[in-house]
């Protein structure tokens, strides 16, 4: 008697959509809180070692989710007042790096208000419930970075 084994390795490729480890995914993108102090172009800076850019916030819904992830620390007495990517360094207010308009914004009750020197930068501000403030752009804050989702090719 004559046994034959036939092994058969059939492989496939797909593609699995993931972010790095700490961060958090919504929609198409990768989200980290980086709570180290920078001012807001060393923010941009930062994340751009990441292959990311200061979050730029598009609509309700994404702002929702980014909102409701920082009131989870507001609860534990933490206050993450972060850099977003909007600014108005160049006359008007746009998404950096890409310059594009604003489509929606979640301003403070009165800001933009240029309350503060070189207030051309914003943040989610902790104490009003983490809308946004026009705030100096020398001045220091956490920021959030943001980025594509990774494809990772899966084999087997």
């Amino acid at each position: 008697m004559i046994t034959v084994i036939l092994l058969l390795s059939i492989w496939h490729t797909a593609a699995a959509a993931c972010c790095p480890d700490g961060w958090m995914q919504y929609g198409g993108s990768c989200y980290t809180i980086i709570t180290s102090q920078r001012d807001w172009t060393e923010a941009s800076t930062d994340c751009g070692i990441y292959g990311a850019h200061l979050i730029n916030i598009e609509t309700k819904a994404e702002n929702d989710f980014i909102k409701n992830y920082l009131k989870k620390f507001t609860k534990t007495g933490a206050s993450l007042t972060s850099w977003i990517g909007l600014s108005d360094m160049i006359g008007s207010w746009q998404w950096t790096p890409q310059g594009e308009s604003v489509s929606f914004t979640d301003w403070s009750p009165g800001q933009p208000g240029r309350d503060e020197p070189n207030s051309n930068c914003v943040t989610l501000w902790a104490p009003k419930g983490y809308t946004w403030d026009d705030y100096g752009c020398n001045l220091s804050a956490n920021f959030i970075c943001e980025k594509a989702i990774e494809t990772t090719p899966l084999v087997g």
